[in-house]
């Protein structure tokens, strides 16, 4: 029995099949066996050769009626069984010695009064098997006041949660899934109903729960019944009535009888009823829509109870504006690709710039203030932030956060919709919780654009200007605004060679020109020369360092580009 309630429900149902006959058989051969000693003392009367006793000595069609009882009975069994509790095993274990304890004591006293011994055996079954029980139940009792094993419970849905513990995962079959739905609602409602009777009377919920256990105990001694039943007395349950002390063994024809009538009713009988009844239990829809109605089928959200099938439809509506969001992010993706290609294009145009004469003595010249990095900075982002694409970026975002606060809107409005239309108010009914969640892991989508506080940025079309001072920020990080400073200061310190070569065309140019005209030319020659020297010297730096220049700065843009894109669309995780 505690194997079958472990294991069978979640088996294929032929194993169900064969539980509940595995269970039926003790009940079967106990009662065919008090019923044909009954039979055999209500025919003592009659006379073997009287047609009376020819017709009620027949006991095909009542031994049929005890196999359907058995059967039917042994179902109910089984499913009980799946849903005991620890002290009902233990009480079942109990009662395996109080039975056999009764039995035998009444065996004893009846031994000394009745002559026959068969007579003896069945009377001491039977009266054990109507005392235990009640025996069971006072027993039962007694242990629930002294550890108050009562529960009390607010709701019936409580008490349907409580009991649905032990009901399995899944079934194979719709037949015992209906008759586990009816019994733990059964049960809910009995404890539910006793735990508010306290105030009428404190024992009256222990006495509703001890009753609701009675017919597990009789069942349990229905089946022990068989056990102490003489192997020679099942001889009197086949063969024909006897009231001899010794039934007489089986002929071979009784005992072939007796197999094919065995073998006809399980295998053409029972079996195809059963897995008949369940088809037409698997194909009928009113099953499935009497398991809801006798417990309803719920989702519960937070602390509230929705129809099944709420949870997955907020899903599919949030799943809608994650749609709008992606369709929305992958536009702008593209728009910001757009724009840092426009800046890695106007590269060459800022060192065109870097590498010209007048950026050359500007750049001393604030060297010589002090502003330098400043100023390399203020002309990076000129030059870099040029282009309609990077222009017109502040609109883009800005179109792709108004669709995105419309996605979510939309999301919102519809959750609220959802949420109302399939609310379920608590009116007493059973209840079972098939699926929770909270609301706030449903809400959840991925951030988008506000990682950034874009509202803030694009106020007055900073956006471009956003992106200058996070590559400007790059840029400095890795020095090269320093590097360039120090270039610069080499440069000026380099110059001494302009003075020599200006003096000589200054000296050649003052030749021309007497006396005056030989120190203006000087001067004009000095100048002259160092701005040839400049010259050939900014073209060999250029010569030199323009490419490795160029790709570092296209690296620390593109760089720019992923963090950027990365506090833009932060990844986020989807439930």
């Amino acid at each position: 029995m505690y194997l079958i309630s472990r294991f069978a429900a979640t088996r294929p149902f032929g194993i169900t099949v064969f539980s509940v006959l595995l269970l039926a058989i003790p009940v079967a051969l106990s009662g065919a066996y008090t019923s044909t000693v009954a039979q055999i003392r209500n025919l003592r009367d009659f006379k073997p050769t009287g047609w009376l006793f020819k017709i009620f000595s027949r006991r095909f069609l009542q031994t049929m009626l005890w196999m359907f009882w058995a059967l039917a009975s042994s179902f109910i069994v089984f499913l009980q069984i799946i849903l005991y509790t620890r002290e009902e095993w233990a009480a079942l274990i109990l009662c395996i010695f109080v039975f056999w304890g009764v039995f035998r004591l009444t065996e004893r006293l009846l031994s000394s009064e009745l002559k026959t011994a068969y007579l003896v055996t069945d009377l001491s079954i039977r009266w054990s098997r109507n005392t235990t029980p009640f025996i069971m139940l006072l027993a039962y009792g007694g242990y629930l006041v002294l550890t108050g094993s009562t529960s009390n419970f607010n709701s019936l849905t409580d008490a349907l949660t409580q009991h649905r513990k032990y009901m399995p995962e899944h079934t194979d079959s719709v037949l015992v899934m209906l008759g586990l739905e009816v019994l733990t609602a059964s049960n809910a409602m009995k404890d539910y109903a006793a735990s508010h009777l306290g105030a009428v009377d404190e024992y009256l919920p222990i006495a509703i729960k001890a009753v609701g256990s009675f017919v597990l105990f009789f069942n349990a001694c229905a089946s022990l019944s068989c056990l102490l039943i003489p192997g020679r007395e099942y001889l009197r349950v086949f063969g024909p009535l006897t009231d001899e002390d010794t039934p007489p063994s089986l002929t071979k024809p009784r005992l072939a009888l007796v197999s094919a009538l065995s073998t006809v009713f399980v295998v053409f009988i029972y079996i195809p009823l059963f897995a008949h009844t369940e088809t037409a239990a698997r194909e009928n829809p009113k099953i499935g829509k009497t398991i809801e109605e006798i417990v309803r089928q719920v989702e519960k959200i937070d602390n509230d109870y929705f129809n099944v099938g709420t949870i997955q439809q907020i899903k599919d509506a949030r799943l809608d504006a994650i749609r709008q969001l992606e369709l929305s992010k992958v536009v702008l993706d593209g728009k910001i690709d757009r724009a840092f290609d426009q800046v890695v294009y106007n590269v060459d145009g800022y060192l065109n710039w870097y590498y010209s004469l007048p950026a050359e003595y500007l750049r001393i010249g604030h060297l010589l203030t002090g502003n330098s990095e400043g100023y390399l900075k203020e002309n990076l982002t000129k030059y870099l932030m040029q282009g309609e694409a990077i222009n017109s970026l502040n609109k883009e975002m800005e179109t792709a956060l108004i669709s995105s606060e419309r996605a979510m809107s939309t999301f919102q409005a519809k959750k609220k919709e959802i949420l109302e239309a399939n609310r379920i108010l608590d009116d007493g009914k059973p209840i079972n919780v098939v699926e929770s969640s909270d609301l706030a892991s449903l809400e959840t989508t991925p951030k988008h654009i506000d990682a950034i506080q874009l509202q803030d940025r694009m106020a007055g079309g900073a956006v471009a200007a956003a992106i200058g001072a996070a590559l400007t920020t790059k840029i400095a990080s890795k020095a090269m605004f320093k590097t360039a400073a120090k270039a610069a200061a080499k440069a000026a310190a380099s110059k001494i060679a302009g003075p020599a070569i200006g003096g000589g065309i200054g000296a050649a140019i003052g030749s021309v020109v007497p006396f005056l005209g030989t120190a203006i030319g000087g001067v004009i020659g000095g100048i002259v020369g160092g701005v040839v020297v400049d010259g050939a010297l900014l073209s060999l730096e250029e010569a030199i360092s323009r490419n490795d220049f160029k790709q570092d700065l296209i690296k620390s843009i593109n760089e720019t580009r992923q963090e950027f894109k990365s506090r833009l669309f932060p990844a986020t995780k989807r439930s």
